[in-house]
């Protein structure tokens, strides 16, 4: 990892734009955007699974004032224990008292710090039993965060072979070889259990403290966005229908539920029963878990434009969302989950670039539209700072819920704080 056997940023740069490129052409179709200059949202009703009176979206409310910028601070690792690490960053993130931070690398090797004060200090590097060779390029799928607890990890060989790693020790990883006739398309971690789907749909489900495959079975008939609830305690299935099940015992919490459009966000909403989905052309819609028939009772919303991209925050209880190059946060309130829209006035950007990176407890998120980034608080959409120019912004980006923001700067990692 020191800076002459690390490939230049720019490099890296470029080698993360080709796989996210490669990603969006061999992955799902994105949804078609909204039309230019689209701005009030209208009343609809969604014809399955059964209609609802639709309540009115809110009026956008004003962005509060920005905060002063961030200050930079770079934490080089040359002459430090993880100079020696020579391979990419492949996740990273701060432990759940935010007091340890992590990267490991698809070599293996994990880069410890100390975080005092939000600085990144006392770099400590653990290296794996049995390094991992590879290519010098991150293999699909990318940047797969590590499990919620921050004791696992995972990576993929050249092969697409999930290898899984215990995060603060030396063990060998856990290799094995989930689809015999096919390769990973996605993977979540779990603090207890791994969840892998193939390129044709097929979802099985693994335990990390016996290694070996539950009985569960998800039968979708397609591939689909994967949700798993906070507690790890259920997953849901999304695309051109939707269904939800308890991952110990097998039972369907949500049956298999068609819908008029494809859905393009899942997600639990943290410490409720309710699932939510955004689909193609910008409708919202939520089941109640907890009641006898979900889907008769499902409610069905309008957020007012198509979005192109869906990240939620907040443990679910949110949504940004960019469609036609506009950035907004959307809340579902009271009984009648009306719909409240804060725009992001100032966030001007492509569909296709840009991205999000959110704090584990979703109150803050990161906007990337490699130009420029910008740093947004979720629970007031206030934005902290506003970040430009080539200064170490290659990505990936891990943030916490107070002060710190860190990305991935290649031979060094980026830190800024308030």
């Amino acid at each position: 990892m020191s800076p002459a056997a690390t490939p230049p940023q720019p490099c890296l740069r470029l080698r993360r734009a080709i796989a996210l490129a490669l990603t969006a052409a061999c992955g799902a179709a994105e949804p078609p955007r909204a039309a230019a200059g689209v701005e009030a949202a209208s009343p609809r009703t969604e014809a399955a699974p059964a209609p609802v009176a639709v309540a009115p979206v809110a009026e956008p409310l004003p962005e509060p004032p920005r905060r002063a910028a961030l200050r930079f601070e770079e934490v080089d690792v040359y002459g430090t224990a993880c100079a020696s690490i020579h391979s990419l960053v492949y996740s990273m993130g701060f432990s759940p008292d935010e007091r340890t931070f992590f990267t490991l690398h698809d070599s293996g090797d994990q880069c410890v710090y100390q975080v005092v004060d939000g600085r990144l200090v006392n770099q400590r590097r653990i290296a794996p039993a049995r390094p991992i060779e590879h290519d010098g390029w991150l293999a699909y799928p990318f940047d797969v965060p590590l499990g919620p607890d921050r004791r696992w990890g995972i990576t993929f060989s050249n092969d697409n072979e999930p290898l899984i790693w215990r995060m603060g020790t030396r063990r060998p990883p856990w290799g094995l070889v989930p689809f015999p006739d096919d390769t990973v398309y996605e993977a979540v971690l779990t603090d207890d259990a791994l969840i892998l789907q193939n390129h044709k749909g097929a979802v099985g489900v693994w335990s990390l403290a016996t290694r070996r495959r539950h009985k569960f079975t998800a039968v979708h008939e397609e591939r689909s966005l994967m949700a798993v609830r906070d507690d790890g305690g259920a997953l849901a299935l999304a695309g051109s229908a939707i269904a939800a099940w308890d991952l110990e015992t097998g039972a369907e919490l949500l049956p298999r539920t068609p819908l008029s459009r494809p859905i393009t966000a899942v997600a639990f909403v943290r410490d409720t029963p309710r699932l939510i989905a955004v689909d193609q052309d910008g409708g919202y819609h939520e089941w109640d878990l907890s009641t006898p028939d979900p889907a008769e009772h499902a409610v069905h919303r309008d957020l007012g434009k198509a979005l192109a991209k869906v990240w939620f925050l907040d443990g679910g209880a949110a949504l940004v969302g960019v469609g036609g190059g506009k950035v907004a946060i959307y809340r579902a309130l009271g009984p009648e989950r009306t719909i409240e829209v804060r725009r992001l006035a100032e966030v001007r950007a492509s569909d296709e670039w840009l991205q999000a990176h959110v704090s584990r407890a979703g109150k803050r998120f990161v906007l990337d539209a490699g130009d420029t980034t910008w740093i947004v608080n979720s629970a007031d959409a206030r934005i902290e700072a506003r970040l430009s120019g080539d200064t170490c912004r290659s990505g990936p980006w891990a943030i916490d819920e107070a002060s710190t923001l860190v990305s991935d700067g290649g031979a060094h990692l980026c830190v800024w704080l308030p």
